[in-house]
């Protein structure tokens, strides 16, 4: 996203790259107090139970590592795929592809896995749920 922005306001190289290292510190200063949803741990917990678990996310793999050690759901999920496994960020598809292939599946094995155009439509129509933290939510 920074470098959309970037682009869109003319920053210069070291201004993007100032740029991120300010988000990167922010959010280290932050994320000790990010408050989890009520019931993602345990729906996780839960889902590993029953069904294979693929975690498809934006974040780095610094910060996916830190979260789900933090959380002590690391090991529930089968297949991670982050920034670092992907060239292109949400929404393209990219990122659920290659958590799919991961698990050893063809995207027409997942349900609407056709539909590839944009990856927020791929993952409702593959019935992917979106849980886990708010960044509006933080300890008091």
């Amino acid at each position: 996203m920074i470098d959309e922005i970037g682009a869109r306001y003319r920053l210069t190289d070291g201004q993007r790259l100032t740029v991120l290292n300010e988000k990167k510190r922010i959010y280290e200063q932050e994320e000790q107090g990010i408050k989890i949803v009520p019931g993602a741990i345990e729906f996780v917990r839960w889902a590993a139970q029953h069904h294979r678990l693929a975690l498809a996310t934006s974040a780095t793999p610094r910060n996916r590592m830190t979260n789900l050690n933090r959380l002590g759901i690391a090991n529930l999920f089968e297949v991670t795929v982050d920034l670092g496994d992907v060239s292109e960020s949400k929404p393209s598809p990219e990122i659920y592809l290659t958590a799919t292939s991961r698990l050893g599946l063809l995207p027409s094995q997942m349900p609407g896995g056709r539909r590839l155009s944009d990856g927020s439509p791929f993952r409702q129509a593959c019935r992917m749920p979106r849980f886990g933290h708010d960044s509006n939510l933080r300890s008091p």
